[in-house]
Formats: structure tokens, C-alpha cells, sequence
């Protein structure tokens, strides 16, 4: 996507801006590059990263739960959307453009950590992380989550290190900040 701000150049690609004042490379970088890369001019010289990994898929957070559809139902209303994926044993939201959340069954890692390590069925209930969601309202935010299944830890307040933010816990345990 091309737009003209104030007669300088910005290619929107992945999520990413390049400002551009050279009017002719606007066309060639929208011909070579496709929009999963980064494109910087630095001296004149065009570099790219990938705005992905190598294998271009979003990074994530999977949260392990007792039952996928009633974490699945939880998680679309608290994040206003529907998953991305939602297949037996893993379900993915959108969280931004580099980000997913996924949601898997405790009995599908099971299979997977098969003895390595400690079953997570034992710390079922117990806070095993914390998904911090900046959003515009957090108070509001905390009442959606609460009104979907939450359990109510602390209202919004204004935080020593800066936010202002509400806490939460989803049916698995899992601590949710509504942070401005």
C-alpha cells in the first residue's frame, strides 16, 4: 500500500512503514520485495529482514488448558475475535501482526512432553503465567472478561511502574492484566 504524506513516500508493508523521499525507488520496492519484509533505505542502500521467522510463521504463547472449546469461547469474547485456528488440540488468536496466543488441551502436551518433564495437569488452577493486553479501557476490558467466566483479582489502578491496569484470571488459572 502507497501513501503520499506531506510529498514524502510511505510503502505500509507487513505492518511496517518505510519513508521514502527518492520519488522513483517507491515503485521498485513495491515490484521486488513482497509485503512479509521489513524495508528500511539506509544511505541510499535498500536492506530487508524478514518480518517473520525464517519459516514464516508469528511467534506465540500457548497456554495449556482443561477443556479447548470452553477456553476457546472464553478468549474469543475477551479479545473481540475468533480464533485464527481452532483444530482439535490447538486453537490461535490474532494478537498482532507478529504475535499469536494459542490454546492447547493439557492432555495433548501430555503426549508431547511424554514424561520429560512434570505432567501439567498438577498445576491445573494455579497461575502458570501472565498475559499482559494493553487495550483502551481497562476497566471495561476487566468487565467483559469477568462477564465471559474470570475471576476478579483487582480492579484498575494505577501501578507503580506506570500503567494502569486490571487483573483477572481466566478458568485455567492463568493471569490476564488489562493495562493503559
Amino acid at each position: 500500500m502507497l501513501q503520499n504524506i506531506n510529498d514524502q513516500f510511505v510503502i505500509i508493508t507487513g505492518g511496517f512503514l518505510l519513508q521514502q523521499e527518492h520519488h522513483w525507488i517507491v515503485p521498485f520496492l513495491q515490484y521486488i520485495f513482497k509485503p512479509d519484509f521489513i524495508l528500511t533505505l539506509v544511505n541510499q542502500r535498500v536492506s530487508y529482514i524478514r518480518s517473520k521467522n525464517i519459516m514464516g510463521k508469528k511467534s506465540m504463547i500457548i497456554l495449556y488448558v482443561k477443556e479447548q472449546e470452553k477456553s476457546k469461547e472464553f478468549y474469543s469474547k475477551i479479545l473481540n475475535s475468533k480464533p485464527v485456528l481452532d483444530v482439535p488440540g490447538m486453537t490461535e488468536f490474532d494478537i498482532n501482526d507478529n504475535f499469536l496466543l494459542g490454546l492447547m488441551p493439557e492432555s495433548s502436551i501430555i503426549k508431547i512432553l511424554n514424561g520429560h518433564t512434570k505432567n501439567p495437569v498438577l498445576g491445573s488452577g494455579i497461575p502458570r503465567c501472565e498475559l499482559y493486553l494493553f487495550v483502551n479501557e481497562p476497566e471495561a476490558s476487566l468487565e467483559v472478561a469477568l462477564n465471559a467466566g474470570a475471576n476478579l483479582i483487582s480492579h484498575a489502578l494505577d501501578r507503580d511502574w506506570g500503567d494502569k491496569v486490571a487483573y483477572c484470571s481466566d478458568p485455567d488459572g492463568h493471569i490476564i492484566a488489562f493495562a493503559k
